[in-house]
């Protein structure tokens, strides 16, 4: 008898042990549809990323009578739906729209929804741009050139930077930038130039001291029956300048044409331009355009 009291109890036992045992399985069943819900929900929506799903805890929802249109807004105007829901987050999930673990919403998740549900879609792209580095310029002498002469030995290069930048992009606007890398992709190379050291020049059997040689674009030019800027006649040897290049009263040789005296200025004499004058049209005209060495003389 004792055998059979027993034989009940374990027996009543292990069916409590099976009927936890079935609840507890049941238990996860319910927890793993959940989440597989959640799974579901998660499809993209206009090729956008794939949204976080609606805040869980959403359990109430309110109806109204009639059903009504929302819009939904993101970058671009989805399309509506027409709902009874009342929360922004029904709603959204009734439409099959998941935010983004980034993205934003206008409203809070559990207000009560309006017209239209505006979404910020927040996503992150990253951009490379190039910045060019300059060459330092290593100087040397050289006396078998003129003073004031420049010569490029070796011509430089410029180094080039990669910089890389992590963008924020709300509805597709850049919102902020932040530069993440820097990458050397070629170091720039130094230019090497010599400058000319050389102050006596040899002309037709005779030498003469310079303290300056410019090279220039010279043209010419006659009578006009004006008198030069300084207030002389023109004569040979006269010569218009730039006064901000050479000044007016300066002494210069100018191989093709002789000695000659900045004395006048012209309205297209700039920069590296020197205009020489000539007693006849001819003489100019057969001058033309060349290029030429002016020396500015010492003792001006």
């Amino acid at each position: 008898m004792n055998n059979n009291k027993t034989l009940i109890k374990n027996v009543v036992f292990l069916c409590s042990l099976v009927g936890i045992f079935f609840i507890i399985i049941n238990m996860m069943i319910a927890f793993e549809e959940r989440y597989m819900v959640i799974e579901e929900v998660g499809q993209e929506v206009e090729n956008r990323a794939i949204y976080e799903l609606l805040d869980a805890k959403i359990e109430q929802e309110g109806k109204i009578e009639n059903e009504k249109k929302i819009e939904i807004i993101a970058d671009k105007k989805l399309d509506g739906i027409i709902t009874k829901k009342v929360s922004i987050g029904y709603t959204l999930k009734e439409a099959n729209v998941v935010l983004g673990l980034n993205d934003k919403l206008i409203a809070a998740i559990d207000k009560i929804v309006d017209d239209s549900i505006q979404i910020v879609i927040v996503s992150t792209k990253f951009i490379e741009d190039k910045k060019y580095l300059s060459f330092d310029v290593e100087e040397s002498w050289s006396d078998k050139l003129f003073k004031g002469e420049v010569r490029i030995l070796k011509k430089g290069e410029k180094g080039i930077e990669k910089n890389v930048y992590e963008v924020s992009l709300e509805n597709d606007k850049e919102k902020t930038r932040k530069l993440i890398k820097t990458e050397l992709v070629k170091e720039p190379i130094n230019q090497v130039i010599a400058l000319g050291t050389r102050e006596i020049v040899s002309r037709g059997g005779e030498e003469f001291d310079f303290e300056k040689y410019i090279k220039m674009t010279a043209t010419g030019y006659t009578h006009t029956g004006n008198k030069t800027y300084t207030g002389i006649w023109p004569s040979t040897g006269i010569v218009a300048v730039d006064p901000k290049v050479i000044k007016l009263g300066t002494r210069l040789y100018i191989d093709g044409y002789g000695y000659a005296t900045a004395m006048d200025v012209g309205s297209s004499i700039k920069g590296n331009r020197v205009d020489l004058f000539f007693e006849t049209r001819e003489e100019a005209l057969n001058w033309g355009r060349r290029s030429v060495e002016v020396f500015v003389l010492k003792n001006n």
